[in-house]
């Protein structure tokens, strides 16, 4: 693989933990290893800075390979 670069994930893009957790929106570009992201939680919005490694741009809930991903919870 390589360097990850910062400039993958730009302000605005949806993304997800690797680990699941709900939708974020990059809230700024991502700098130096690091994104900080919002997202909502029981109505407030939450913002934390997460390390560029553990996040990802596809929905860890899409069906993939046509089978369904199991445990997944809707708000």
């Amino acid at each position: 693989m390589g360097e990850i670069q910062c400039t993958m994930i730009k302000k605005g893009e949806l993304v997800w933990l690797k680990s699941g957790g709900p939708s974020m929106t990059a809230f700024e570009t991502c700098t130096k290893g690091t994104c900080t992201c919002i997202w909502f939680f029981q109505g407030q919005v939450q913002k934390h800075q997460f390390d560029l490694e553990t996040l990802t741009k596809e929905d860890p809930f899409l069906v993939k390979n046509d089978q369904p991903i199991l445990n997944h919870r809707t708000a």
